[in-house]
């Protein structure tokens, strides 16, 4: 079971990092925006188990606190 919730966790991460990318690289949307959408995004998903819905909000915690940090990867390129 700890190699299927690490798997969530990688995954997890991958998916809202690309959400979050589409948003903010491509969609030139600014960080608290991105942030918000992945998160609506997360919590209208019906078939999402509870667990994986609680590891996507750890993981969007994360990415909400480290704004300066992800700027230079994700900002909008021109």
């Amino acid at each position: 079971e700890a190699h299927v919730i690490e798997l969530l966790e990688q995954c997890g991460l991958l998916a809202v990092a690309d959400k979050y990318q589409a948003f903010r690289s491509r969609g030139g949307s600014g960080h608290a925006e991105s942030i918000a959408r992945v998160r609506k995004m997360v919590a209208d998903k019906k078939d999402l188990s509870p667990l994986l819905k609680e590891k996507f909000d750890k993981i969007l915690d994360v990415f909400e606190r480290s704004e300066e940090s992800l700027k230079p990867i994700f900002e909008k390129k021109d």
